[in-house]
């Protein structure tokens, strides 16, 4: 947070570097700094949409997942065609339970992005909720994992057809 706070500092006309500093608040849980830092940025149209998305990333830390739907269906309704926003509606909506509308917004993200990790760790989340392992496997294939985040989905193939038994070579 001091190292954000810094940039700021240096840089006091800049929106990343204020979009920073609110990160750093988040991922610090200091919820109300981060409010405050909000509320001392700029509400022009340019920022309208990264404001509502970051006060929707402060209700949803807290666990406050109604307060956070609010704010992206604040921020999609000016700004509908913002990758952003909408995949944070789709994680908000499927822990809210409207499985149904988090998957068409996946689906529909997934369409223009297929290789896009944390778009097929996200659609193969909700596959294996509603018990569609066929289809949750080949998202969560992996041929030589690197990252964090490709190992945990070549785990969580292994554990998936360890568990189903559900097969599929791609």
């Amino acid at each position: 947070v001091a190292e954000a706070q810094t940039l700021v500092d240096y840089l006091p006309a800049s929106s990343d570097a204020r979009w920073s500093l609110v990160d750093a608040q988040i991922d610090a849980r200091q919820f109300a700094a981060a409010e405050a830092t909000l509320e001392m940025a700029v509400e022009d149209q340019r920022h309208v949409a990264g404001l509502r998305g970051a006060r929707a990333r402060i209700e949803k830390a807290k666990g406050n997942y109604t307060a956070a739907l609010a704010e992206f269906d604040l921020a999609a309704r000016d700004f509908p065609s913002n990758g952003w926003i909408q995949l944070g509606r789709a994680d908000i909506l499927r822990r809210l339970g409207n499985t149904a509308e988090a998957l068409r917004i996946y689906e529909s993200a997934y369409a223009r992005h297929p290789h896009r990790l944390s778009l097929r760790s996200a659609l193969a989340s909700i596959y294996i909720y509603q018990r569609r392992f066929e289809d949750a496997v080949p998202l969560l294939t992996v041929k030589h994992p690197r990252t964090a985040d490709e190992w945990r989905n070549f785990a969580q193939r292994g554990m998936l057809e360890a568990e189903t038994g559900a097969t599929v070579t791609a």
